[in-house]
């Protein structure tokens, strides 16, 4: 349990930073439904995607994307996100 919790704490700090709040908004994808859907991953789904927000949050601090790349990686991941729920 308390690994699936730092899970969902990473993936929506990650969600939570400016530039990806504004990249979700510019889909109409609100933060109410992203943390359903969020919530609603299996425990492997949830770890594949926290580890995908963690590597995208070390590259982005050690200066290796630009703006326009994080944006078309948040939109990516909300998707495969909003994908695997729609699945369930």
């Amino acid at each position: 349990m308390q690994l699936r919790q730092h899970n969902l704490e990473q993936v929506n700090q990650f969600f939570a930073t400016p530039l990806a709040r504004q990249a979700l908004k510019h889909v109409h994808i609100d933060r109410r439904s992203r943390k359903k859907a969020i919530s609603t991953l299996s425990g492997e789904e949830l770890a594949k995607i926290a580890a995908r927000t963690h590597k995208v949050q070390k590259d982005l601090a050690a200066g290796d994307l630009g703006s326009g790349t994080l944006t078309l990686i948040v939109i990516a991941i909300a998707v495969l996100i909003i994908v695997l729920v729609s699945k369930l």
